[in-house]
């Protein structure tokens, strides 16, 4: 690698940046930009709240008269947080001011599981994703999405609080990958195996494996109500594709129902409900929900 002769700018380096700062930066009639994500800069901003946010070096970059050209998601970030950060900023010459866009943000943005595979993970798509699912879940989030583009560090935090938990999971689970194809994700299901081997382990291990396979369960399990429908629904296709937070509500009160012993006529999910936690007991399904569930299976 040979140093080119062109001199670096001495007001290079690293900086702390208040919110004041930041907010002066932002309006500075910086270069034009992208239009800001204020969902991003938000997503950005708990992080900094959270003290998840991680110097990695990726810079502030400003002209060479100290207006913004990169950055402007962490400096809103650094704004809606009322928190400085720090940051490696770096002042380019005048002469990339008309190219500079044309070559930044081309490459594949890092994501969790690609961290998570650094750093030696198995199974590190599925880690990364039941990661999310662990957060949402813990943190109540309605929508219980496993896609939210979270701080790798936190993934990384969350994975190794729980790393034989998930691991083991994902392991027993992905002895089932063929059975799995187009009914369950894996993610998914090692994330219930998981939840419910904190609940009963020897449960866990049959429900998860009832589950998977559809052997040796009876016409009045809940574990064969909800293979029914999920059968039912790959075969008319991915147009009827059941969203995650419902998925996981029908596999959740699949488990309940299964670990105290109940046999219930039906199982269903309605889109205003929550993922029952995977202890405790479920509420009978309500009046109406079960006898259209009855009136459709009369005329099937």
């Amino acid at each position: 690698m040979k140093r080119t002769r062109e001199k670096d700018d001495k007001r290079n380096g690293w900086y702390e940046i208040s919110p004041a700062d930041a907010a002066n930066l932002l309006n500075s009639e910086p270069m034009k930009n992208r239009t800001l994500s204020e969902l991003n800069a938000r997503k950005i901003c708990e992080a900094i709240k959270g003290n998840r946010w991680t110097d990695t070096g990726e810079s502030i970059i400003l002209d060479s008269n100290g207006r913004l050209a990169d950055g402007q998601h962490r400096l809103r970030a650094c704004v809606l947080a009322d928190k400085p950060i720090s940051s490696f900023v770096v002042f380019m010459p005048d002469r990339l001011g008309a190219t500079f866009f044309d070559g930044i943000d081309q490459g594949k943005m890092r994501n969790s599981a690609d961290r998570l595979g650094m750093d030696g993970v198995r199974y590190a798509a599925a880690a990364a994703s039941v990661c999310r699912m662990v957060i949402a879940y813990e943190q109540g989030t309605p929508s219980m999405a496993s896609n939210g583009r979270h701080n790798p560090s936190w993934i990384r935090r969350v994975y190794e609080s729980r790393s034989f938990a998930i691991d083991s999971a994902i392991e027993y689970c992905s002895g089932f990958q063929k059975e799995l194809t187009g009914l369950i994700p894996l993610s998914v299901l090692s994330f219930c195996h998981m939840m419910a081997s904190e609940v009963n382990q020897s449960k866990a291990l049959a429900w998860t494996a009832a589950m998977a396979t559809g052997e040796n369960i009876s016409r009045t399990s809940p574990i064969y109500l909800v293979r029914r429908i999920l059968n039912e629904e790959a075969r008319r296709g991915s147009h009827t594709k059941r969203t995650r937070k419902s998925l996981l509500g029908l596999l959740a009160k699949s488990w309940l129902h299964y670990l105290n012993g109940e046999t219930p006529k039906f199982i269903s999910f309605r889109s205003d409900e929550k993922v029952p936690k995977f202890r405790g007991k479920i509420e009978a399904e309500p009046i109406n929900v079960v006898r259209m569930a009855a009136k459709k299976h009369t005329r099937g």
